[in-house]
């Protein structure tokens, strides 16, 4: 269960577009022009809780990456944060990007994911089918 708390009125609570999305749509606040290569920090307005064993990530919209070259940076929220949260987005194409107040401009999952704090070092791992094979080991290019 995902928590917020609304701390600027222009905020829109974060929604899913249809039941079985992985991800809630967020939405800016304001208008901004991206220039090519311009990251932003994007204020969304809420708060969140959730519960620990989690983090929520901050995602591209594929529509928005696709057409327009926005992608979104620094996107891990640890379960122990309560500021407002933010989406850093930047440019990477050659336009100028126009983002109007309101509009979707990324989305928030809420993944399981390991909060300990062990970590043990070995001398060898167990065998894997992949093994050390790394980028581009699967025919992928």
């Amino acid at each position: 269960m995902i928590k917020i708390k609304i701390v600027n009125e222009k905020a829109i609570t974060p929604k899913k577009a249809y039941m079985g999305d992985a991800g809630f749509d967020v939405y800016s606040l304001e208008d901004k022009t991206l220039y090519p290569l311009e990251r932003y920090k994007f204020r969304l307005g809420f708060c969140v809780e959730f519960p620990e064993n989690y983090v929520l990530m901050i995602c591209d919209k594929s529509g928005l990456a696709v057409n327009y070259g926005l992608s979104t940076i620094a996107n891990i929220i640890d379960s122990t944060y309560r500021g407002e949260i933010h989406v850093v987005m930047i440019n990477l194409s050659e336009n100028i990007v126009e983002i109007k107040q309101g509009q979707k401009i990324a989305q928030m999952l809420l993944l399981p994911c390991y909060t300990g704090q062990e970590i043990f070092e070995i001398e060898n791992l167990s065998s894997s089918s992949r093994g050390s094979g790394g980028f581009g080991s699967t025919g992928a290019y």
